[in-house]
């Protein structure tokens, strides 16, 4: 089912103006309702958590890095958590799944290099479902393989998405597989479209949700018939961020903007959040030391790069997720430092309620993190660039662990 989606993009949105100093607990945003039916969250620079309410994060688990053994890994393609706390860990070099309990101890190994059943070839997605299974997404082999609590092959199912990306954009939403694809290549200056695709496990894809067109701004390489060679990222230009919501919900946003859009998977609008924010200036200083460092020597003969086309501001956000309980947790620009990463963390109807201090020194987009319960899971990387899997405990989130094993 292909529907329209509003453009939020287009929306206008008044900030809530200049609010008094709240008291502790206080939310001071504001809440309008459009004609369609949209809800609109104005929320202030300030969230309404105090240093008593605020939440916090402390490291509790760290898998790897080690020399060999299922510890050892080479790079990590993604990794998801189990009802009971177990981690599964996707390495991208090996090609195999490596299983650990919630107190970091090895279980097993699922899978290795190769194509016939359960092996993989390009696998880049994990995901678990409503039953406890684990699906691996493999867009080279183009297909799902499902493996069960024992790490036995149940099914496989084929994947008609035929795009090889780096990483993978979907996973379960209300109780079923949404399956992200984003149809864009730096080549194509044509606005291209994100889309999710709803798996039917007997029908294939029975449902997709497109997003509103967006397409990166790119510099791009071009021989005398017009045929693009080479392309590069414009330095500070807006990027589409999309998150999946497991209730059911796609959120949406364009970096350049502090403003999020929840869209349902029918493809209504639901919610339209935005916060104030401080815009930070893109300086001369900016320019010419990311120009300098985009181009290799062979490519400097041939692109000419227009300065013009790097935006006055940096982007307002770098990323955004989506947690098992409706929570959105945002990555603004200059919230990074030797002491990690501050997010913002909104609650499910979308008011702000502060920032959460974290040791991450980085965000890493892919993977992405993940919060399961009262643990937010990251992939971290040591001084060698050697990536290892942390697990932090949120506190002051209270948390009934559901019931049921993996």
């Amino acid at each position: 089912m292909h529907r329209s989606l509003c453009a939020f993009l287009g929306t206008a949105l008044a900030l809530a103006g200049c609010a008094q100093e709240p008291h502790a607990g206080e939310w001071t945003g504001g809440v309008d309702t459009l004609p369609s039916g949209t809800i609109v969250i104005h929320n202030p620079a300030r969230g309404s958590w105090d240093s008593a309410s605020a939440w916090r994060v402390v490291e509790d688990l760290r898998i790897g890095p080690a020399q060999d053994g299922p510890e050892a890994f080479g790079s990590i393609a993604a990794f998801a958590v189990g009802a009971t706390g177990r981690i599964y860990v996707l390495d991208r070099q090996a090609q195999d799944v490596r299983v650990f309990d919630s107190e970091g101890r090895y279980v097993r190994t699922i899978g290795r290099k190769g194509g016939g059943p359960g092996e993989f070839q390009g696998a880049n997605g994990l995901a678990i479902d409503p039953t406890g299974a684990l699906w691996v997404v493999d867009p080279r082999s183009r297909r799902y393989s499902v493996f069960d609590s024992t790490g036995r092959l149940v099914g496989t199912h084929p994947r008609e998405v035929r795009d090889l990306g780096y990483g993978w954009n979907g996973g379960f939403a209300a109780g079923e597989l949404w399956d992200g694809w984003r149809a864009s290549s730096p080549a194509d200056p044509t606005p291209q479209r994100t889309a999710f695709f709803r798996l039917d496990s007997r029908a294939g894809y029975v449902d997709s949700l497109l997003l509103p067109p967006f397409s990166e701004d790119y510099y791009r390489a071009v021989t005398g018939r017009g045929t693009v060679t080479r392309a590069w990222p414009v330095p500070f230009a807006a990027r589409e961020l999309v998150a999946l919501d497991e209730r059911g919900f796609v959120w949406r946003a364009v970096s350049n903007e502090y403003r999020i859009a929840q869209l349902s998977l029918r493809g209504d609008t639901a919610r339209l959040v935005s916060r104030e924010y401080r815009r930070v200036p893109v300086t001369r200083e900016d320019r010419e030391r990311a120009l300098s460092g985009l181009f290799d020597s062979g490519a400097r003969a041939t692109v000419r790069p227009d300065p013009s086309r790097i935006p006055a501001y940096k982007s307002a956000l770098i990323g955004m997720l989506a947690d098992d309980r409706g929570y959105l947790w945002v990555l603004p620009v200059g919230e990074g430092g030797e002491s990690g990463i501050r997010l913002d963390v909104f609650d499910p109807d979308g008011r702000y309620l502060g920032k959460v201090q974290t040791p991450m020194r980085g965000w890493v987009v892919i993977p992405r993190a993940l919060i399961r319960g009262d643990h937010l899971y990251c992939v971290d990387r040591d001084s060698l660039d050697v990536p290892y899997v942390v697990r932090l405990r949120v506190e002051g989130r209270d948390y009934a662990p559901p019931a049921g094993s993996d």
